[in-house]
């Protein structure tokens, strides 16, 4: 049984695509509000002091209402008075409708607003008001005419436990109208290389719909098929022939397309349907990446949910900027499970991202299984010690609650799902084993390895290297004049070689300082091209942290050097020899990096201060290192290291944004790249990962926006109940108590203060269907935190029905947008009784699919078929009636298929519908 559903808004708050790409105005649009006090409009702050030189008054009209690039607040802190004031000239006369104040935890418990021609005479232009500490007052003017000044005249603070501060204001803003609302842009991120709008309506995905793939775009198209289906409820079959329908997705194979670039792809989303066009398989995954995020951000969502799955109508044309782009996970200093690793995988893929590079070895753990198959002549080892010995290890530094490391490790079948779940979403595992340093694991579990020459010599208490769980590093390294150490290596390293399909195997290289202290630079150099000449010889190519480029002559074409600190004097001298820049810079893309003081896990040394969205995305890996052309480089890679990070959770929460930055930097045009742009576009993005389930930090970079989809729900004949009619996602939020509203973060406590369309309190009514309303209750799924941001709400309400059936209704927030449709089954399911057959026929040497469908009701039923070939529509077919239509196949053959048949009927005020799957054999005509 199928239930029809009023479409509703894809984008809420209307169409408009970002400022890289098109906007569209919106009809009778009202004239544009201006907030005159806005310093780059030309006001000019002063106050009567300020409790700090920081928190000056400047500070309350330069647009900024959270933090400074330096991490310092944008606020003014008034003067410790009770009449302390603060006041903004105009640059010119300004008639003005309404002052907005943005008011801290330290409002003033009661205030004024107040005019003035001079500066000096003043008027007042409200009663007395009483703040709203951590919240917004918007406060209509009383006084008529032009104004020159606006001024905020304290009368009374508020205290901060027993003392009285300063009164602190985030912003004061004077405009002249309505403040405009927010409006979301296209969500697209990476922002491709070309969008082109479209005339008319974009593309609707229905139960009707199908994916028709090229027989090699199989696996690319079975991906968007699984996405699809969770959030929809669409069957969405994936077939290799048909005549495609308005309704259908297509994945064509065109050799054109990109000109050679495997991941190039050409989307077009209309009325007439959409269609995704490359040359690889690797293309169209990339396309269908893009079709995703063109959809409401429900679409993300695992289980069901009910809205309208339409497109905005457009033309895309893309490809990369680089060809690898990735992000690296140390499961070494803490482990994360195969499903937390996929999870991840999944999210990079959808802003496509191809590489995933996995630090499995380290000081604190070993986390791949090594077997003794296939050991050479002589080798005594047993490789089963690594993870049965180092696999239980892990960092002994506590994280965020003083949690330690989690130990594991992957077995080989581990690692190969894991190999093979990146390959169908195209990204290449790189997994690491760090050489010579970086080994304390391997020297704990293998007591051949601790040899006179290696970091620990073997004595008859310790044959092995005691644990060290701290996050201490450059002591640990291999012998470097033992061939034990390079039998193990080579074992190891063909292990791991086996069980990789993609090319590169990352063998370190970094912070050897002890080992260079005792043997010197040359002997570093002659391990690490020894090294370098195993990988070579297994067929693959090597990536290394930059203190391989020293070692210039054992590089070669295919190899990487990835760039994280330190000089890059070597650099062009790698490049030369045949290896890839890998753009890995430690300030702007290590995520294990907080992201300012309050980030309770994550480190400072690459970053302090604020390391946030815009510091990740605001330079360029084409010129970074001087002496490098753009062909040079490989691309970018960000990095997390796991002393303080447990689990997928917190792996997610430090990963994204600022992952997605990185994303966009390796992915797209430089020219097209702009950060204000970005932040917006990320705005967007939010409610997609809220959906999807993936953690993020809400940064208030970024404004966050919000959407919403319906849910079915069941409920008794004049039964109150209380029923879950629709889910709500709005990154940077917190409910009211007792859930009546929400509203922007914009309390700096410990998980701090985040941006939302939403500066004021939202709220909701439920139109249930049946004439009757009654205020929404929002209901966070899990409230914003410290390590989470959250912003998913259920929104629930009671009602009691008078009668059975089904009932369609909606949300309509406060500020008239619809958030969501939804229906209500009311008492035992009721259909529609009908027939239907279909069978194909030949006209002459035309093949038709002919369908028929005959009511089984008493009153007048709707009835839709819906084939590859068109649909067809008939209304009132009355009582015993049919209806039967021919569809031309437009060819002498037709392959075997099925039609849908659904059919309606209104009875009480309540629509009822049912659909049918008819199937129908193939003919040929010719």
């Amino acid at each position: 049984m199928t239930i029809s559903l009023h479409r509703t808004m894809a984008i809420l708050g209307g169409a408009l695509l970002a400022g890289s790409l098109i906007a569209v105005p919106a009809a009778n649009a009202e004239p544009v509000s201006t907030n005159v006090a806005l310093s780059t409009n030309g006001g000019v702050a002063t106050a009567s002091g300020a409790e700090l030189a920081k928190w000056a008054a400047p500070m309350a009209n330069d647009g900024v209402r959270g933090l400074l690039p330096n991490g310092e607040q944008s606020r003014w802190s008034s003067n410790y008075s009770d009449s302390a004031w603060l006041q903004v000239q105009l640059a010119a006369p300004t008639t003005l409708d309404h002052v907005t104040l943005r008011w801290e935890a330290a409002c003033a418990a009661q205030y004024k607003i107040q005019v003035s021609d001079d500066g000096t005479a003043w008027t007042d232009a409200s009663g007395v008001l009483n703040g709203t500490c951590d919240g917004i007052d918007r406060v209509p003017l009383t006084a008529a005419g032009e104004v020159s000044y606006v001024r905020m005249q304290g009368i009374k603070r508020t205290p901060i436990g027993s003392s009285f501060y300063g009164m602190s204001l985030w912003e004061l803003e004077a405009w002249t109208g309505a403040e405009p609302k927010a409006v979301a842009p296209l969500g697209l991120v990476p922002i491709p290389a070309t969008v082109t709008p479209q005339d008319g309506a974009g593309f609707s995905l229905s139960a009707a719909s199908r994916i028709i793939t090229a027989p090699a775009f199989g696996e690319s198209a079975a991906r968007l098929a699984e996405v699809l289906r969770a959030s929809t409820g669409y069957e969405l079959p994936v077939v290799e022939t048909g005549e495609p329908a308005a309704s259908d997705i297509v994945l064509a194979s065109d050799a054109a397309v990109g000109g050679g670039n495997a991941e190039a792809y050409e989307l077009s989303a209309t009325a007439s349907g959409a269609r995704i066009a490359a040359a690889d398989a690797h293309g169209a995954f990339n396309g269908a990446q893009t079709l995703r995020q063109l959809f409401p951000a429900a679409v993300e969502s695992p289980t069901v949910v009910q809205a309208a799955w339409t497109t905005p109508a457009l033309e895309i044309e893309d490809s990369p900027r680089f060809g690898y782009r990735g992000v690296m996970l140390d499961v070494a200093r803490s482990f994360q499970t195969v499903d937390e690793v996929k999870e991840i995988i999944d999210a990079i893929a959808s802003f496509k991202m191809n590489v995933l590079h996995l630090h499995l070895a380290d000081d604190q753990g070993w986390r791949i299984e090594i077997t003794n198959e296939g050991r050479a002549a002589g080798d005594t080892i047993d490789y089963s010690l690594l993870t049965t010995v180092s696999g239980a290890r892990a960092m002994t530094q506590g994280g965020y609650g003083g949690e330690a490391g989690r130990t594991g490790f992957y077995t080989q079948a581990d690692y190969q799902e894991l190999v093979a779940y990146a390959d169908e979403r195209f990204v290449q595992i790189v997994p690491e084993i760090d050489l010579p340093g970086h080994t304390n694991a391997a020297l704990g579990a293998i007591p051949q390895l601790n040899t006179p020459g290696s970091s620990h010599p073997a004595t008859a208490t310790q044959p092995t290297a005691p644990h060290n769980g701290s996050g201490a590093v450059g002591y640990s390294y291999l012998d470097p004049d033992s061939e034990v150490t390079f039998t193990f290596i080579q074992h190891v390293l063909g292990q791991l070689s086996g069980l990789t399909t993609g090319d590169l195997i990352h063998v370190g290289g970094d912070e050897s300082h002890d080992m260079v202290a005792r043997y010197g630079q040359a002997k570093f150099n002659a391990f690490v091209a020894r090294v370098l000449g195993i990988v070579h010889g297994l067929g693959k190519s090597a990536n290394g942290w930059n203190e391989i480029a020293r070692t210039t002559s054992a590089l070669q074409a295919g190899d990487k050097v990835q760039y994280w600190a330190g000089s890059t004097a070597e650099l062009p001298a790698a490049a030369a020899a045949g290896a890839k820049i890998v753009a890995s810079r430690g300030s702007s893309s290590y995520l294990d990096m907080k992201y300012n003081a309050k980030t309770p896990i994550g480190l400072t040394w690459a970053c302090s201060g604020i390391c946030d969205l815009t510091q990740y995305y605001s330079w360029n890996p084409g010129t970074f290192v001087s002496g490098l052309t753009e062909a040079q480089v490989a691309g970018p890679e960000a990095p997390m290291w796991s002393e303080t990070i447990r689990g997928g959770d917190q792996a997610e929460f430090m990963m994204f944004p600022r992952a997605i930055a990185h994303a966009e930097m390796g992915w797209s045009p430089q020219a097209k790249r702009d950060v204000t742009d970005f932040t917006q576009r990320v705005g967007v993005v939010g409610a997609r990962l809220t959906a999807a389930g993936v953690n993020y930090y809400d940064t208030s970079q970024a404004t966050w926006f919000a959407q919403g989809a319906g849910l079915h729900a069941e409920a008794d004949v004049a039964a109150p109940t209380t029923l879950q009619v629709a889910r709500f996602f709005a990154p940077g939020t917190k409910a009211a108590a007792g859930g009546a509203t929400i509203a922007a973060d914009l309390v700096n406590d410990a998980d701090g203060i985040s941006k939302s369309e939403f500066d004021g309190a939202f709220g909701a009514t439920i139109e249930w269907g049946d004439g009757a309303t009654s205020p929404a209750t929002f209901t966070a799924e899990q409230v914003r935190g410290v390590l989470n941001s959250s912003g998913a709400y259920v929104i629930s309400g009671s009602h009691a029905y008078d009668a059975g059936g089904s009932r369609s209704g909606r949300v309509v927030g406060s500020d008239g947008r619809v958030v969501a449709e939804f229906t209500v089954q009311v008492g035992a399911e009721e259909t529609v009784a009908f027939e239907a057959t279909a069978e194909t026929r030949c006209l002459g040497s035309k093949a038709y699919v002919v369908v028929r469908a005959t009511s089984g009701e008493t009153a007048p039923i709707d009835l839709t078929m819906q084939t590859a070939f068109g649909e067809k529509s008939f209304s009132a077919v009355a009582a015993g009636k049919n209806a039967t239509n021919s569809f031309a196949v437009r060819s002498a053959s037709v392959p075997a298929g099925d039609v849908t048949v659904t059919a309606t009927r209104t009875a009480d005020g309540a629509t009822v519908s049912a659909a049918k799957t008819i199937g129908y054999d193939a003919r040929s005509c010719g």
